[in-house]
């Protein structure tokens, strides 16, 4: 199995005391109850039993889409030097990747810094891809420039693309230039060139002539978008106008902003699912497809709906922690994974790096006395006998006798010794 790598390594030099404690408290974890924030150990009594309204690092609180668990950490490590003595960068924070690092975030925390403390300056950085094994196309790298104000983004796949483009073009470079756009007018020409479209005979000439005028001027506003930070120059339109997106049509999806096939209110299997690039009342198609799935109309993803069939309500006994006394988190389960493989020329393979889980054969782990294992959010784990309508011990269960462990001491080996096949 070959494993990829996102890897990096910068500063952000010269730091006053102000900004240190600044980007330290940036990188704290907190528990959003309301209006207030509390470290873990600090949540009051009364919210023990309360699911927060947040949880993450306060850096990423304005993030709407930021869910701690799923996006799996900071995204960067990093370390704080207090040696003003140095010559080069004195007092520093040192930003870098040992495996994988996530380069948006980075930009985005810098891109905070700057607006706070430091509006008139840049920062830039490099980082590099690479690959465990000599896989093609899975080396590579990029660098990004950040202001106040925008980032901008650079990477080697999007100058080879332009070369060859270029030299499919009889070798002739295409030069670079500026366009100085009005956004209003370059609205009212794209509305104008869609009024044509439509007044035209689909799949005629003219129909497909227009498409492509219609495209160039997406493209004018992506690129605006993606390199300089502006907005989009095709403004959403007002509460009281309609998009192109809500005009009846097969992808026409009833949610203004989406697009996507629905059939008797549901989303049809196997559609996409895509955010209008017109109006872009949605961040990405991501974000589309969440607020599909919230009005019901997109079914959730497999992790969330492969519950076994079973009763609607379980009763465990004990269903509190032995140790601390709250209530379990949730249940050890067994999902089998099909681990794609990969065969060369002789006949020889290895891993694919691509696991596809089973969700519809889960199961729930049970001991030889039927007890299910339970789990509290603080780590610690118990056996638990189920109420008569759940499922009861099998030879494809696994056995997971064991004593009550928290997964903080690294016990989570002697809870999975006596699992088998």
């Amino acid at each position: 199995m070959a494993n990829s790598y996102c890897e990096f390594s910068t500063v952000i030099p010269h730091l006053t005391e102000e900004e240190t404690e600044w980007l330290k408290a940036q990188f704290e974890m907190i528990w959003v109850y309301g209006e207030k924030e509390y470290h873990e150990d600090s949540v009051p009594e009364e919210f023990h039993k309360v699911e927060p309204d947040w949880i993450g690092y306060r850096a990423y609180r304005e993030l709407e889409d930021h869910d701690c668990a799923a996006d799996g950490g900071l995204g960067f490590e990093h370390e704080f030097t207090g040696d003003d003595s140095d010559e080069d960068w004195g007092r520093h924070l040192w930003i870098y990747s040992v495996e994988s690092g996530d380069t948006e975030r980075v930009a985005y925390v810098i891109q905070k810094f700057l607006q706070r403390f430091r509006p008139g300056e840049c920062w830039s950085m490099t980082w590099a891809e690479t690959c465990s094994k000599p896989r093609v196309g899975e080396f590579g790298g990029g660098g990004l420039f950040v202001t106040a104000e925008s980032i901008e983004w650079c990477e080697p796949y999007v100058f080879v693309d332009e070369r060859s483009r270029n030299h499919r073009n009889g070798g002739h470079r295409l030069a670079a230039y500026h366009l100085a756009l009005d956004g209003s007018l370059l609205r009212e020409q794209r509305k104008f060139l869609l009024e044509l479209q439509e007044q035209s005979q689909k799949h005629s000439d003219q129909y497909e002539l227009l498409a492509g005028l219609i495209e160039l001027t997406d493209e004018l506003a992506d690129q605006a978008h993606d390199n300089y930070g502006i907005d989009c120059l095709i403004e959403p339109p007002s509460p009281d106008e309609s998009c192109e997106c809500e005009r009846p049509g097969q992808f026409c999806s009833g949610v203004p902003g989406i697009l996507a096939q629905t059939e008797n209110g549901k989303l049809v299997a196997g559609a996409k699912v895509e955010r209008c690039d017109l109006c872009m009342r949605y961040r990405d198609d991501d974000a589309a497809l969440q607020k599909l799935i919230e009005l019901g109309i997109a079914p959730t993803p497999d992790k969330a709906t492969s519950q076994k069939p079973g009763p609607e309500a379980m009763r465990f006994d004990p269903p509190t922690c032995p140790e601390c006394g709250e209530y379990a988190k949730g249940t050890f389960e067994t999902v089998p994974g099909l681990a794609l493989l990969m065969f060369d020329a002789d006949g020889e393979a290895e891993y694919f790096g691509q696991t596809d889980m089973c969700w519809d054969m889960q199961t729930t782990d049970l001991d030889e006395q039927g007890r299910a294992t339970l789990i509290c959010p603080a780590g610690h784990t118990w056996q638990a006998k189920m109420d008569e309508g759940c499922p009861q011990p099998t030879e494809e269960n696994h056995d997971l006798p064991c004593e009550c462990h928290c997964f903080a001491r690294g016990e989570y080996d002697k809870l999975m010794t006596t699992a088998d096949e």
